[in-house]
């Protein structure tokens, strides 16, 4: 049995993406016969051993993830090179706010595989000096579980229009502020519009950003449990996550699997990621082209719909942790033997 140690890094608030990431990667390779120990920071969010940050364990291969936490990644590439190992990374965040794009870069090189998400990224590798060979592409997968009730959803916080909904870290790349600047003009066109905002204030003046634009329209959910997001999406007529630099935001697979299209910011790489006018819309992070944008599909319910079901398509075809684990297992294995 191969034995692999899983190290990442924790956000303030719930978990972030790459660290979603991090724990079902693992927790779907132990399903895949690994031994598995994860040594992070973040709360658990699966049945595997875990071990504080800082600690280690010997095991066949090492494998970082996030280098928006690169002391977590570091840390990992130490252990590797302890044990004489083979050293595995998945970049997880976009490079253009890695903390550290000069470390990030040498870990990406000294990698014995990275695995990349998209062919922006691939690109991106490359022009980092990571020989292509050792890049793995890999899908992106949904993290949600239960049944959803949106009916509940919306009784409980009082929404009978269009709901909008974002979720992410209120970071200024992730285009939430972006988002609140464009409601008063999708209000225009439709009064009735709500807005909810779910995940934590990850930067100096979020919260003020939304004390001034308070309106019963707007909903603040701030860090939400696992349920309450699953209900939340379910209750969306659309996702908005205007990004001006990501990956594949884990939660464009989850809204997908939900039957609902998605509002993307144009990062580099986000066309490859939302098929525009299929799926959802690829549009400029600026308020008029969001509002309008949102506007289109809430005032035109036939073509929501339609893009909606042809993300779930997608998501049932491409989008799981089984094919990312069974991708991740086949590179480890080339790499031991």
């Amino acid at each position: 049995m191969t034995s692999v140690l899983v190290t990442f890094g924790a956000y303030p608030g719930t978990h972030s993406g790459a660290e979603r990431m991090g724990w079902r990667t693992a927790e779907h390779l132990a399903r895949h016969g690994c031994d598995l120990t994860v040594v992070t920071d973040s709360p658990p969010a699966a049945d595997v051993r875990v071990l504080p940050a800082g600690s280690h364990a010997p095991a066949d291969l090492v494998h970082a993830f996030d280098l928006g936490k690169p002391a977590a990644v570091e840390h990992g590439r130490r252990l590797a090179q302890r044990y004489g190992v083979p050293f595995a990374l998945t970049p997880a965040t976009d490079s253009s706010v890695w903390p550290d794009p000069a470390g990030g870069d040498r870990l990406c090189r000294q990698a014995d595989v990275v695995f990349s998400i998209t062919g922006s990224e691939d690109k991106a590798l490359v022009g980092k000096g990571v020989d292509p060979g050792r890049i793995v592409r890999i899908p992106m997968a949904p993290d949600l579980t239960g049944t959803p009730d949106p009916a509940a959803f919306r009784r409980t916080y009082g929404v009978n229009g269009p709901l909008v909904l974002f979720v992410g870290r209120r970071v200024a790349f992730k285009g939430y502020r972006r988002l609140l600047e464009s409601m008063p003009l999708v209000w225009r066109a439709v009064p009735e519009t709500v807005f909810a905002f779910a995940g934590a204030n990850a930067e100096p003046g979020a919260a003020a950003a939304f004390e001034r634009r308070a309106d019963r329209r707007l909903l603040d959910l701030g860090v939400v449990h696992e349920h309450l997001k699953r209900d939340a999406i379910a209750a969306a007529d659309l996702l908005c996550l205007p990004s001006s630099a990501d990956v594949f935001p884990v939660v464009f697979a989850e809204a997908w699997s939900m039957a609902k299209p998605v509002v993307s910011g144009d990062f580099p790489g986000a066309r490859e990621v939302v098929r525009h006018t299929v799926d959802g819309l690829v549009v400029q992070p600026r308020p008029d082209v969001i509002a309008a944008a949102l506007t289109e599909l809430i005032t035109d319910s036939a073509r929501r719909t339609a893009m909606g079901l042809e993300g779930l398509r997608r998501a049932e075809r491409e989008l799981s942790w089984t094919a990312v684990a069974t991708r991740v297992s086949a590179a480890y294995h080339k790499l031991l033997r």
